[in-house]
């Protein structure tokens, strides 16, 4: 999985979700998380694996806000499946749009404790100031890495997204951010992790 190409399809779906996501139907922040979600497993796995035996694994979400059942273990799992057994986990995604700690310990030791070839983890921003973003980040990743340290993960990645999460002004994030505001959280950040440290893609 080529990393820059990896950061292009994270940042494609983002804005794709963004912009959909702007109707009625998707009146509930959870419901646009979820899209971004069905996107990202969508798009990687066209992407990177369409021509394979593999299998995606993601509750998919149409762009009417209908969900449809097709989660398995994770947010988004792309597996190897031999006579309708998931034989091996190609690649694993977990997301989460809450900035919290206790958010974050609950799904990112799901990839820990998980074998698979691949990971991402997809970590939500709702910081006012690209200076507050940047320290966010950078305690995010230190965290992160203490937790990897133990163990060998050759293609791990931390990306960082905004939240859809309501805030003062606005129902959403993805509202200011369309209204032209939060302009620092536009785009999707992604750290690959190599050589015990996460390096900036």
């Amino acid at each position: 999985m080529d990393k820059y190409r990896l950061k292009e399809v994270l940042n494609s779906s983002f804005l794709s979700s963004l912009n959909i996501t702007a109707n009625d139907n998707f009146h509930l922040n959870a419901l646009k998380s979820a899209k971004f979600v069905s996107t990202v497993g969508h798009s990687l796995f066209n992407e990177f694996y369409k021509n394979t035996d593999y299998t995606l694994n993601v509750i998919p979400v149409d762009d009417q806000g209908n969900k449809l059942p097709g989660e398995w273990l994770l947010d988004v799992a792309i597996t190897q499946n031999v006579h309708g057994f998931r034989k091996k986990i190609i690649l694993a995604v977990e997301s989460e749009s809450s900035t919290s700690i206790k958010a974050f310990n609950d799904d990112f030791a799901k990839l820990v404790h998980i074998r698979a070839d691949n990971y991402i983890y997809l970590n939500g921003l709702d910081q006012k100031t690209e200076k507050g973003k940047q320290d966010y980040t950078d305690r995010r990743l230190l965290y992160a890495k203490n937790l990897l340290s133990t163990g060998s993960y050759p293609s791990f990645y931390l990306g960082f997204w905004a939240s859809p999460k309501k805030i003062k002004g606005y129902k959403s994030i993805w509202a200011a951010i369309l209204d032209g505001e939060f302009s620092h959280l536009k785009k999707v950040e992604l750290y690959k992790y190599q050589n015990g440290d996460f390096i900036k893609v």
